[in-house]
């Protein structure tokens, strides 16, 4: 009671008081002052002996106000140091030990204090004391769009757009809220800092992007902001949905800015802006008359090679150029100034020697073909070899046809490639009765039989090697595996299959006999052989000739006036088209 009897205060209508709470820290209460500031020479009040320490607390000011506080009182204060703390809203404030002596807080705008009555103060002991500051003023808070929920320090005082009166200053909790999204945000009211919003209280829809720049480092600014939001590339960048315009700045160079309006969707990630112009120059060259895939320098950089064209994007200005074909070169130096733009280099290979894998040629990948082709059964014992037709075994016989179909030969630029294809070949051969006596035995509808028809489809897996001689003139060699696998084969009276009205249909070979591919004396339906080939190439039009070499034994067959024990059978094939190639560059 002692000490609140020696405690004063000034009138209630001074703005900052000091509340009725005087009294000794414990130790506990110090905390680690020591190690922060609190050393031995800070004990030393204004005559040099040793103090006291008054810590008075700062309720309803912000720190950057209370900063601005300082202290006066009476003569015999003996004020020594004094200090600061923004994070704890303290004072510490060192003044001579003993009895009747008094201290004041004052602030430039808020004024004078109440008077604090200090009681006998013991050196190097440390007293609490709390300084509220009475001034309450009107904040302001609003929202984009109008109509929140306002919360303040957890209490819902209205929406926006409110004025809210009667407020201390200092830090407030201020919340809002709009159709179940809400914005918190702690504030700090002080002279000058009492409108909150509207824009910290934006509820419109909003995305994140990333913004980049080529170069890197350009100056970003966003519609009529006169400040920019940062250097490019910026990651995460939270702006409202809808038109915006984007403006890049190359810091380096002012002249150098690109300008663009965009509309900024939920599914919006990228905007790339070019403060830098750049242009696209589309290289080619061309040696001899043809297009060729020439080598490519710009500005004395990387070398580019192996293509037919180049797409360089490079900044305005004046580039140089240069490219090789073989010992050929040539180089130029290209103003780029637009966006897109050609450039065709030619070279000429006149009075020149060059191999012939060198020379270009126009590519036509794709063929079809008509033709004629035959086949032979071969067979073979020891050193014995005879020939006959797969139809009705005739010696030194051939069954003949015809073969259409289409093929493909991609080759590389040097002339190697594949060949393949699906070939469709129709034979058709005629026996007379004796021939086919030997087949069948005797019969006694012999012209039921004498035609003898086969649908089959040939498929040719080779290598493929052409040397060109020109643009439109050049040969070609192939070979590899062919697959023959036989689709249908009868024997009937008439060619494909068909009989005539006038046969007897009593008779059982009046029908058309199917039963061919591994019946005796017949082949297998699948043949494999080795093939060899070679094509003339004249423009659009190819002369091909091959030849193919069975090595499957078709162990059933059986050729006319031999003894078949212990004969192997191949069939070989020779053939002759003419094709129509597609492509042409």
């Amino acid at each position: 009671m002692l000490l609140l009897a020696q405690m004063g205060f000034a009138q209630s209508n001074e703005q900052m008081q000091f509340q009725n709470d005087f009294r000794e820290a414990k130790g506990g209460q110090l905390g680690d002052l020591t190690k922060m500031f609190l050393t031995n020479d800070f004990w030393d009040d204004g005559d040099g002996s040793i103090g006291s320490i008054i810590r008075v607390k700062v309720v309803d000011m912000s720190a950057s106000e209370a900063e601005k506080l300082s202290v006066k009182g009476s003569t015999d204060l003996a004020l020594g140091k004094t200090k600061f703390l923004n994070q704890e809203f303290q004072w510490y404030i060192t003044v001579g030990a003993g009895t009747n002596k008094y201290m004041e807080m004052v602030h430039p705008t808020y004024g004078t204090s109440s008077r604090l009555m200090l009681p006998e103060l013991k050196p190097m002991t440390m007293y609490d004391v709390t300084l509220v500051n009475n001034k309450t003023t009107s904040i302001s808070v609003s929202s984009i769009p109008d109509g929140a929920d306002i919360f303040l320090d957890g209490n819902k005082v209205g929406k926006t757009p409110m004025e809210i009166t009667g407020q201390r200053f200092g830090k407030h909790t201020l919340k809002l809220m709009l159709d179940g999204k809400s914005i918190s945000k702690e504030i700090d009211v002080e002279e000058g800092h009492t409108t909150f919003g509207p824009n910290d209280f934006d509820f419109r829809a909003t995305t994140l992007i990333d913004i980049t720049s080529d170069p890197d480092g350009a100056s970003i600014f966003i519609d009529d902001d006169p400040k920019p939001i940062g250097l490019a590339p910026i990651k995460g960048y939270r702006i409202l949905l809808g038109s915006h315009t984007f403006r890049a700045i190359n810091p380096k160079n002012m002249e150098q800015n690109d300008e663009k309006t965009i509309r900024i969707t939920e599914s919006t990630t990228l905007v790339d802006m070019h403060p830098v112009k750049k242009g696209n120059v589309h290289v080619t060259t061309v040696y001899g008359g043809r297009p060729v895939a020439a080598d490519l320098v710009v500005d004395a950089g990387e070398r580019m090679t192996g293509k037919d064209a180049y797409d360089v994007l490079l900044p305005y200005g004046k580039h140089s150029f240069m490219v090789s074909y073989g010992r050929k070169t040539k180089e130029k130096v290209i103003n780029v100034n637009k966006q897109e733009q050609s450039q065709k280099f030619k070279l000429s290979a006149k009075n020149e020697i060059v191999w012939p894998w060198e020379r270009e040629f126009n590519q036509r990948p794709f063929g079809f073909s008509m033709g004629y082709v035959q086949k032979q059964i071969v067979g073979k014992s020891g050193s014995m070899r005879v020939k006959g037709d797969p139809a009705f075994n005739r010696l030194d016989k051939t069954m003949g046809g015809m073969s259409v179909g289409i093929h493909f030969q991609p080759t590389l630029s040097w002339g190697l490639g594949f060949y393949s294809g699906a070939i469709f070949e129709l034979y058709a051969t005629k026996a007379d009765k004796s021939d086919i006596q030997n087949v069948f035995g005797s019969v006694s509808d012999y012209k039921s039989l004498q035609n003898f028809t086969e649908y089959s489809l040939n498929v040719p897996l080779h290598l493929y090697y052409r040397i060109a001689f020109s643009e439109n003139f050049s040969i070609a060699v192939h070979g590899g595996l062919g697959v023959d696998m036989g689709l249908y084969a009868c024997y009937s009276e008439n060619f494909l299959g068909t009989q005539s009205s006038s046969s007897s249909s009593s008779s059982s070979s009046s029908e058309v006999y199917d039963k061919y591919y591994g019946e005796d004396g017949c082949p297998n339906w699948l043949n494999l052989t080795w093939d060899i080939a070679g094509t003339i190439n004249m423009g659009p039009v190819a002369v091909s000739a091959y030849l193919s070499k069975g090595f499957i034994n078709h162990d059933k067959c059986f050729v006319v006036g031999e003894d078949n024990y212990d004969w192997k059978y191949y069939i070989n094939k020779f053939g002759i088209s003419v094709s129509w190639l597609f492509g042409a560059d």
